[in-house]
């Protein structure tokens, strides 16, 4: 998900690196960094609602098994 939308939020790594990423976001918020991502969030959600995978699904079936249909 983030190499294909970007920073969508921390992953980590571990109890420690949780820890640190709580820190760091409690005392040093970047909001810039957290409107990027809510609205990379946007894109995720949008990309996953039933038209969209529907879209991707067809293109799949369509690439692979075109002769099927009418």
């Amino acid at each position: 998900m983030f190499e294909q939308f970007g920073d969508i939020g921390h992953l980590c790594d571990g109890v420690p690196e949780i820890c640190r990423v709580l820190h760091e976001i409690m005392h040093d918020m970047n909001e810039a960094r957290y409107a990027g991502q809510v609205e990379a969030l946007r894109r995720t959600c949008e990309s996953r609602r039933p038209g969209a995978l529907a879209r991707q699904y067809r293109a799949v079936v369509s690439e692979h098994f075109g002769g099927l249909g009418p």
